[in-house]
């Protein structure tokens, strides 16, 4: 007899006049049985970086924290996998599919319709592989649909917050610095904190100083530390000191690397002083051509520099780690090819040094109002190409692509005259391809050596057709490249 609001209130007047809470429901009433998250879908915690990092789960859309959040030391943050945490967690998989496919241009959203229908079928047998998981979701929906989608069509930015990981950055005792879902935007804003909390951490046993010969034990490709209870990983890296080296346990491994080469340089010089004050003194033609290097840097520079290159390739570039001091004394034996080595960086050098100079020298007398744009882009190839200190960074492979690469910028200017329109056209494509990497606080990341020279090879395929390349190169093998080399 209740069919109203009325005559719900006249109810309610009389009955909870007796029993106030009579229609009242508690906890117990509603739930007919125990709620259980599967530990597989929805983790407790979460190896990241081999250290097992507790996950916590916060259900309050208004919250900052919404969402899987987990707490990083500080010390490994630059060890975290930026593509393992965009994976979320198993449990949130399908939803982040979903989201991301929704986030896709109409254009090409109108192919995965119904969206609900692509999500689960994707995520059937999908696992973190150590990709990001907007390229994994690429190639799965170009299977189920021969549609193929670019990684950076996906908008992640507009995806709800609980969908991406709350990375929340604690120090050495827990306290909480800050907390973000941007794992580069954290890296930079905590770099400071972040090498302060390494290196507060326990020394280790391998961690040495004042070293000029292979005086100490093997060198392991990592270690582990403990830091507030968590072990955490470390990679050991031998570390130019100037007239000694030290041996150092670093956050990252392709830092650790990086610093090893050099390290094991500066230890080989230590122990070939003769031949370094020979090479000093023995570099065929080094006074012509430091002639030729005057606009750019002072002669002692350029000595040091050109000494640094003829062992560092002798020694140190393209070969395998040195780990121990058997291995460390049979690489001493490549001494014997430091001559040729030398002569060989020497005939480069002329060339290059001496044809940049002419090139660089044509550019200021032919220059009009029509050439400006195109002289001002070969200037500034010359200046990455040519730049201070260049032959501490250029590899002898493509230290010895020199000359063609400004044989084809001197074809280039050759052919200039009724060509300037096309000219056009194509240097702004590759400048399309170039600011990303040269926009970037690091112009020269590890992970990106081959884009930055297929670049090069790329300009001559523009510019010098005729010259030739010494790879295959394109815009899409560009492209290729880029998305491989960003994702490590």
């Amino acid at each position: 007899n209740v069919v109203s609001e009325y005559e719900l209130d006249a109810f309610r007047n009389v009955a909870e006049a007796k029993a106030p809470k009579l229609l009242y429901l508690d906890k117990a009433m509603l739930m007919k049985q125990q709620v259980t998250l599967s530990e597989k879908l929805y983790p407790d915690s979460i190896r990241i970086a081999d250290a097992n990092l507790k996950l916590e789960y916060h259900f309050d859309p208004q919250h900052e924290d919404d969402g899987v959040s987990v707490n990083v030391p500080v010390a490994i943050l630059r060890q975290v996998s930026k593509a393992q945490v965009d994976w979320i967690i198993p449990g949130l998989l399908r939803e982040k599919c979903l989201a991301l496919i929704r986030s896709l241009p109409k254009s090409l959203r109108k192919n995965f319709i119904p969206a609900p229908e692509y999500a689960d079928k994707v995520v059937q047998g999908l696992e973190y592989d150590g990709r990001e998981l907007t390229t994994v979701l690429s190639e799965k929906l170009f299977q189920l649909s021969g549609v193929k989608v670019a990684q950076d069509a996906f908008n992640s930015s507009i995806i709800d917050r609980h969908l991406n990981m709350n990375l929340r950055i604690v120090d050495e005792n827990g306290k909480i610095l800050g907390s973000g879902r941007d794992i580069d935007a954290l890296i930079e804003k905590f770099a400071g904190e972040v090498t302060r909390g390494f290196s507060r951490r326990t020394r280790h046993d391998i961690e040495k100083e004042g070293i000029i010969d292979w005086t100490f034990d093997e060198l392991p490709a990592q270690v582990e530390i403990e830091q507030a209870g968590i072990r955490i990983k470390g990679y050991p890296a031998i570390v130019d000191k100037g007239d000694s080296v030290s041996i150092e346990v670093i956050d990252n491994r392709l830092t650790a690397g990086r610093l090893s080469e050099r390290g094991l340089l500066r230890l080989v010089m230590l122990q070939l002083k003769e031949q370094k004050k020979y090479v000093e003194k023995s570099i065929p033609g080094f006074e012509k051509f430091a002639l030729f290097y005057a606009t750019r840097g002072s002669r002692d520079e350029l000595l040091s520099h050109t000494v640094s290159a003829i062992f560092r390739y002798t020694f140190v570039e393209g070969k395998e780690n040195v780990r121990n001091e058997p291995e460390f004394r049979q690489r001493m034996k490549e001494k014997q090819h430091l001559m040729e080595t030398m002569n060989q960086v020497a005939r480069l050098l002329d060339v290059i040094l001496k044809q940049s100079l002419e090139i660089e020298e044509q550019l200021k007398s032919t220059a009009t109002d029509h050439t400006r744009e195109t002289y001002s882009d070969i200037k500034d190839q010359l200046g990455r190409l040519l730049a201070p200190g260049f032959l501490a960074l250029v590899p002898l492979r493509w230290l010895s692509q020199y000359p063609r690469y400004l044989k084809a910028i001197q074809y280039r200017i050759d052919k200039l005259q009724g060509n300037l329109d096309r000219d056009k056209v194509h240097m702004e494509e590759i400048i399309g391809y170039s600011q990303r990497l040269f926009e970037l606080d690091d112009p020269a990341p590890e992970t990106l050596q081959q884009y930055r020279w297929m670049l090069e090879e790329y300009r001559v395929s523009l510019f010098a057709q005729p010259v030739g390349t010494s790879m295959p190169v394109s815009a899409k093998r560009l492209e290729k490249e880029w998305e491989k080399s960003v994702s490590v």
